[in-house]
């Protein structure tokens, strides 16, 4: 009775290693991570397209107020 107790502890170890190692969540450690709130789009007076303030993107009109100079 004593093997099969061992056996059985061993293998809960095991199965915790492995899926540790493979990425799972390894108990209350294994947290995901919060998810961002809202975020305030800007309106493009040029184009119209809503976009990230400082995002860096821009529409492909020369004269859009996002684009970066270079």
């Amino acid at each position: 009775m004593t093997k099969l107790l061992v056996l059985a502890v061993l293998l809960a170890a095991a199965w915790m290693v492995f899926r540790r190692k493979a990425g799972g969540q390894g108990g209350a450690s294994g947290a995901a991570a919060p998810t961002p709130g809202p975020q305030t789009l800007e309106r493009c007076p040029i184009c119209g397209v809503y976009l990230l303030p400082g995002a860096g993107k821009a529409c492909e009109r020369p004269e859009c107020p996002h684009r970066r100079k270079s």
